[in-house]
């Protein structure tokens, strides 16, 4: 995915999660629930409001930084638009600024500026403003109160909690429109939500997720500045430029990150050819796809059973591998590594200019037997 395309998805990191009940007490005390129950009165009692958003993205020894203007007006209407964005050496993205996410309330669009396109277009319900800041419907199960900081100035409370993985797309969406892709990869993963509470306005004015994509570890920060309530919006603010030309994005990105739905096709796109695994019969082929990633080809193939996941995943860099830890285990030609981290199981292992990985929730045996069967 280009980076540009990258920095529109990332943009849109979005949850939905339940709702908490509290008892207000006006949220000057370190109750967790007093204290979302104030912000959530004060977002829903926002009628228009700008501001400007810094979404930094890490994974691995890549960061994206992005600068964002956001407008919001109720119920719904937003305009999310690319100030200015710069890659892990701090260098601009060419052609980023300009771009823009849109909902008019009851439509999403994605504008690239540099083309004067509507690059995608989605008929859904656009994401409300706690969603734009936290970003989640409201605040997850089990908040708790981890102190108080300060934030470029603000006081600010300092709020934990945990949302379901299967819940976080980094492609913007409903859940029918969401990338495979992105569902996949987050899916039973758990995410770890941090939120900064101004103490003054009570509005969120910084957010942290931190989960797992592709078993490496992804943290997105946002952090806003320059909040303004009550700020005059034109109806044009949320609607594409009238000489905008439609097309969809979707199409190509399903021509170039789409899901294959036999092994057969995985591996028209690679070489050598990927073994098909030996697996527990009630696993069943879900998809698999190939992409780069830093120049990296990745190779994934994803099982389930139930709500339990198998992939396995292959890169044609032997330097590549996010487990590089582990128990020393024999695969019967090569020697790999075991690891368990939370509640997944992990066997590595390389193979003449590849790096292997089997990623599972299942036990250890399914893990070892499907390393087993592709082995080298």
């Amino acid at each position: 995915m280009s980076r540009r395309v990258l920095a529109l998805a990332c943009l849109a990191v979005l949850a939905l999660s339940g709702c908490t009940i509290a008892v207000d007490d006006g949220g000057d005390s370190g109750d967790a629930a007093a204290i979302t129950d104030r912000v959530d009165t004060e977002l829903q009692e926002i009628e228009t409001l700008e501001a400007t958003m810094i979404a930094t993205i890490e994974q691995g020894n890549t960061t994206i930084t992005e600068r964002v203007r956001l407008r919001y007006e109720r119920p719904r209407h937003y305009n999310l638009t690319y100030l200015e964005v710069t890659n892990q050496t701090g260098h601009r993205i060419p052609n980023a600024t300009g771009d823009a996410v849109i909902a008019n309330g009851t439509q999403l669009w994605g504008y690239d500026g540099a083309t004067q396109r509507v690059v995608w277009y989605n008929e859904t319900r656009p994401r409300s403003l706690s969603q734009l800041m936290m970003p989640s419907t409201q605040f997850g199960p089990n908040v708790t109160f981890a102190g108080n900081e300060t934030v470029a100035g603000d006081d600010a409370a300092k709020l934990s909690y945990a949302l379901d993985g299967s819940k976080v797309s980094l492609i913007s969406g409903e859940v029918e429109r969401r990338s495979r892709l992105a569902s996949a990869m987050n899916e039973s993963t758990p995410v770890n939500a941090t939120v900064w509470i101004d103490r003054d306005r009570w509005l969120p004015i910084k957010t942290r997720l931190t989960m797992r994509a592709y078993e490496v570890p992804l943290t997105v920060t946002y952090r806003y500045e320059d909040i303004e309530r009550g700020v005059e919006l034109s109806a044009e603010t949320f609607q594409p430029p009238t000489n905008a030309t439609r097309t969809d994005l979707w199409a190509g990105l399903e021509s170039r990150f789409g899901e294959h739905q036999t092994i057969a096709a995985v591996n028209e796109e690679i070489q050598p050819p990927i073994p098909e695994p030996t697996v527990p019969e009630q696993f069943a082929f879900g998809w698999g796809n190939v992409t780069t990633i830093n120049g990296t080809e990745q190779v994934l193939l994803f099982y389930q059973h139930d709500t339990t996941d198998l992939r396995l995943l292959r890169w044609d860099n032997t330097s590549f591998g996010p487990i590089q830890n582990g128990a020393p285990v024999s695969l019967g030609p090569v020697e790999g590594t075991y690891t368990e981290l939370s509640e997944r199981r992990f066997v590595a292992w390389t193979c003449e200019e590849h790096r292997y990985l089997v990623s599972t929730r299942a036990n250890r045996s399914v893990a070892m037997g499907m390393a087993r069967s592709v082995a080298c």
